[in-house]
């Protein structure tokens, strides 16, 4: 037999390896969507190439969302995901963050400093004075509508610094957190604010400087992603490496609505998945109605009812058809009219805009 039609062969049993293991999952990942029909939406899917990896998902108040990715891209969508635009646009800054101010202001941060957009992205200024060699971690705005950076050097120290009142220079600020990596500096809900750090959450009530360290968590522990629902609830993932083999555990941690009593559990969940006994979260997120959503190595999950299991949603059958190897699902975003963004690799799934105004 030549060495041809050797490889040929070879490359037909795998192709044909794939299709069998696609089948088998879609055909397990079906049952588990018929149980769970009240999570049943449409979704549409967009794969960008070129990028790499989706980083991260952020959807602006005004409804304009940004997605960036680890090869240093940005893209943009104004249609609810049905078409993207890159708005990179020659920034170069490792490891994209975004952050909104007011009107169509955008800020992205990284490896490299801090860019300003004052057009929704179609232009950027850089504007590092006052965080020259930093490396931006996150952005966001405060109560009073100062924007705020979460930065360190190469000394590994953490620093918090606030954006003039001319916009043009950073100047460093005291918070209680400013040493600590921030994980999430959540938008203002009224008068309340909260930051989340690798280890606990701080919560400001009435003013910038009135921060009271609301939840500590063990040194062992860290938080990996965190979400807030619009009525101000905070959820996050927690990784904890209990033991002297260095066993993972993940919890899912959810706050109250005025963030003075936090409830943790265990992340447990019927996967419905072939040949997958651990689910991980990695993320989570908030439908516009309140429900909570995680995203984990075998797809998409919502909080069930009785608020003490997960169930898979049907996110999971259209992940299967994109790619061969589990759904990994990396970041979750609710935009303002609650269409669902969910990143998986280098594709980013949106649910239909029509099934959220049917749903709410």
């Amino acid at each position: 037999m030549s060495d041809k039609k050797l490889v040929a062969i070879v490359l037909v049993a795998s192709l044909l390896f794939v299709v069998v293991l696609t089948a088998i999952r879609l055909r397990n990942s079906a049952s588990t969507d018929k149980r769970n029909n009240f999570t049943a939406r449409t979704w549409h899917e967009h794969t960008f190439d070129g990028l790499g990896f989706v980083q991260d998902i952020e959807s602006a108040p005004g409804g304009t969302t940004f997605a960036t990715f680890d090869h240093f891209g940005i893209c943009r969508t104004t249609d609810g995901g049905l078409t993207w635009k890159n708005v990179t646009n020659g920034l170069k800054p490792a490891s994209l963050c975004i952050g909104f101010g007011t009107g169509r202001t955008v800020f992205v941060g990284g490896g490299r400093g801090i860019y300003r957009s004052a057009d929704n992205g179609d232009h950027w200024e850089p504007l590092d004075k006052g965080l020259e060699s930093a490396a931006v971690e996150k952005i966001a705005h405060d109560m009073d509508g100062n924007v705020v950076a979460s930065w360190c050097r190469t000394d590994e120290k953490y620093h918090v610094s606030r954006l003039d009142e001319e916009g043009r220079c950073w100047q460093q600020v005291r918070t209680p957190w400013a040493n600590k990596r921030v994980v999430r500096i959540f938008p203002p809900i009224g008068r309340r604010q909260y930051v989340v750090t690798s280890q606990g959450v701080y919560l400001a009530t009435g003013g910038w400087s009135k921060w009271k360290h609301v939840l500590q968590l063990p040194k062992d522990d860290y938080i990996r992603s965190s979400a807030i629902s619009k009525e101000g609830r905070v959820a996050f993932v927690v990784t904890e490496y209990g033991d002297q083999d260095g066993h993972r555990m993940d919890y899912v941690f959810e706050s109250s609505a005025d963030g003075m009593k936090w409830s943790e559990e265990k992340f447990s969940a019927k996967s419905g998945t072939f040949g997958m006994h651990n689910i991980n979260p990695h993320c989570v997120g908030w439908t516009s109605d309140g429900k909570l959503l995680a995203g984990a190595n075998s797809g998409l999950y919502e909080r069930a009812p009785d608020n003490r299991s997960w169930n898979l949603t049907n996110a999971r059958t259209m992940l299967l058809l994109l790619t061969a190897i589990p759904p990994w699902v990396s970041a979750i975003s609710t935009d303002r009219v609650g269409r669902i963004y969910l990143a998986s690799l280098d594709h980013i799934l949106v649910s239909d805009p029509e099934t959220v105004k049917k749903e709410h």
